[in-house]
């Protein structure tokens, strides 16, 4: 690297398009019917994998190895994640103060920067998470202020960096219980979707203790090598969706453009220093969970009769929470993977998948939430009407079908009709307003 070009990289100039990983690529592959997020560098990523097993190979294949039978290869290709920038920094004790103390930008053409990233943003896909948005704060080294500045190009990388890690500071010197936060490193990568002019990218906050496998050199805080990854050492992290939070910001009113992890600490600090609404979306969880239902159960040819078994359920078991007024209220995701497990074959592939189809489709459900007996009634309904507001009605959607299933409700796909029984007090209601005809 040229003298004026390391000079701008260690000072937080980095130009998009040189010296990051130019051609990370997100492949989407099917390992037994289900998502799992992998990497691959130097360009668009080009595999292949077998339509019978699921085997991969980076080469064209006329026999597969796994199952030994002649069969179809499916190309897999997949869109690119580019890394911006990114850093190391910590908090040092000095004289009984705390120091912030930010490294050099990473050298992102390096093999373990790359597996970093790489590793780091699977960890954080795969960990329980809680959605939120940022408080409205418009004070100068506020987190929204902050970002605002960074998107528009006014603050570098490594200043966000800094001002971030000065925010932490703070939390740390006002709660003495958090002294041990010194034994910890904080990773910043900001990266984006290779080829989407519209998107600005993630930037992806994490701790992580010395027990965690990454490994920093001393001085500059550059990743030195990698060993095996505790997951359960990524102590606290933050993933902010910058192009989204430059959409719903300040109002909020959209999809959560802040999703936080939590290891084995369950202090609140890192949602504080970071500026995060304390409040908790039920509803948004409950809503995305009954989607994430139907997803799950349509891309892994599950019967509609078991989704349907499934979906009510499920309905009964938040329903039953709701109502609980003294005991536990907390649903986890995997509550609702135990409900699946019980309803779905033994023998079918999806069985104890649920869960990780939520961490890699990214729906946005917390970890914990309080359903509540609307939020699930709601969801677990169709709010339906004619183009002309005629008429309005609320139908489960288990009790739903096709003109021959048996449902109560039938859609008439000819006629773009419902068809509904209705109690004996409302149709004879009906039957005396419209009289003879």
């Amino acid at each position: 690297m040229k003298k004026n070009a390391q000079s701008n990289y260690e000072n937080g100039l980095q130009k998009p398009g040189s010296g990051y990983l130019a051609g990370i690529a997100a492949i989407w592959t099917l390992d037994a019917c289900f998502r799992n997020f992998k990497f691959c560098l130097y360009g668009v990523a080009i595999m292949f994998r077998c339509t019978g097993c699921g085997a991969e190979y980076e080469k064209l294949v006329e026999i597969c190895e796994e199952c030994q039978q002649e069969v179809q290869i499916e190309k897999i290709e997949g869109p690119e994640l580019i890394a911006i920038s990114a850093v190391t920094a910590h908090l040092e004790k000095v004289d009984n103060k705390y120091v912030v103390k930010v490294g050099k930008l990473w050298n992102l053409s390096n093999d373990v920067a790359n597996e970093f990233i790489i590793k780091i943003e699977a960890k954080f896909r795969r960990k329980n998470k809680f959605h939120n948005f940022l408080t409205k704060n418009e004070l100068p080294y506020s987190m929204p202020v902050l970002l605002k500045k960074y998107i528009a190009k006014n603050m570098i990388f490594k200043k966000v960096a800094q001002s971030i890690m000065e925010r932490i500071k703070s939390k740390v010197v006002d709660d003495g219980r958090l002294g041990g936060v010194t034994d910890n490193n904080v990773v910043f990568v900001h990266y984006k979707t290779n080829g989407d002019d519209d998107d600005f990218g993630r930037l992806l906050i994490v701790m992580v203790n010395k027990k965690s496998g990454f490994d920093f050199d001393s001085v500059v805080l550059t990743p030195k090598k990698l060993s095996p990854i505790d997951t359960d050492a990524l102590s606290q992290a933050a993933l902010f969706d910058l192009t989204l939070f430059g959409i719903v910001y300040p109002d909020n009113k959209g999809e959560p453009y802040v999703r936080f992890i939590e290891g084995k600490s369950r202090s609140n600090f890192f949602k504080d220093a970071l500026g995060c609404k304390k409040d908790v979306s039920n509803s948004r969880s409950v809503d995305e969970l009954f989607r994430a239902i139907a997803d799950f159960t349509k891309r892994n040819n599950i019967s509609n009769p078991i989704r349907d078994k499934a979906e009510e359920a499920v309905r009964e078991f938040l329903d039953n929470k709701a109502k609980n007024k003294t005991g536990n209220k907390t649903v986890t995701i995997k509550d609702i993977e135990k409900i699946f497990d019980k309803i779905i074959p033994d023998a079918h592939p999806a069985k104890g998948k649920f869960t990780d189809f939520i961490y890699d489709n990214e729906y946005q459900i917390d970890n914990v939430f309080e359903p509540t007996r609307n939020a699930t009634l709601k969801a677990s309904s169709f709010d339906l009407s004619d183009e002309n507001k005629n008429f309005v009605c609320r139908v489960r959607r288990g009790a739903v079908g096709s003109i021959d299933s048996g449902k109560p409700v039938m859609l008439d796909r000819k006629n773009k009709w419902l068809i509904l029984p209705l109690s004996d007090e409302d149709f004879e209601q009906l039957d005396e307003f419209t009289g003879e005809q």
